[in-house]
């Protein structure tokens, strides 16, 4: 009916609306900032995620094509949307030269779109699929903080390519600030030198996720 259309093709905004209030925060005069912005991302229904200029990808020859077209479309969005916020920081920057900025993106989740079980999205039933766990995860570093931090950066250089684990974003972020903290943990910090590569990523159905095929 026209209500179950309307619904289905209803979006009241896009994450390019947080374009703004990331500016705004960072004109605040405080003298050290710790910025969240929180995306809507690549979230099903995927063709809600990116406005109509985004539709690259638009023939499908059957439903499964049109979903993955729809999900690479709200990636290539979200790739503007990451691009956008860092070139607004590296624009912060370039005014605020005695400054040093960072910034890191990732994903809470995967999605699986068809690549295991025939399934769309991040649920899953007994084993999570590879797919619903394997996320961005990426770092800028602004030219103040490079010239500054170069032991810092070689450490990071050094372990980038290093399997990781996004629960100990915590101990990379304590560690990224040289904040004193009791519960901090080197081996846990993908920017220290004492990281443990070795520390087994078991997820939510208990499964080692090194050992998943």
């Amino acid at each position: 009916n026209a209500n179950t259309s309307f619904e289905s093709t209803y979006v009241s905004s896009y994450d390019e609306v947080l374009f703004n209030p990331i500016i705004k925060a960072l004109q605040n005069q405080s003298a050290n900032k710790f910025i969240v912005v929180h995306l809507m991302g690549n979230h099903t229904a995927y063709a809600k995620r990116y406005p109509h200029t985004f539709s690259f990808f638009s023939q499908s020859t059957s439903y499964e094509n049109q979903i993955r077209n729809e999900y690479d479309n709200s990636i290539r969005y979200n790739d503007f949307i990451v691009d956008s916020i860092l070139n607004i920081i590296q624009n912060y920057e370039s005014k605020h030269q005695n400054i040093k900025c960072s910034a890191l993106y990732l994903s809470d989740h995967g999605e699986n779109v068809y690549d295991e079980n025939g399934n769309v999205g991040h649920d899953y039933s007994g084993t999570i699929p590879k797919a619903n766990v394997e996320v961005p995860y990426i770092l800028w570093l602004s030219t103040q903080f490079i010239k500054t931090e170069t032991n810092k950066v070689d450490i990071i250089k050094k372990n980038r390519n290093k399997p990781f684990v996004s629960d100990d974003l915590f101990h990379n972020l304590i560690d990224m600030f040289d904040i004193k903290c009791s519960v901090f943990e080197k081996s846990r910090s993908l920017f220290n030198n004492e990281y443990n590569a070795n520390r087994k990523r078991i997820l939510e159905d208990n499964l080692d996720y090194d050992l998943k095929k």
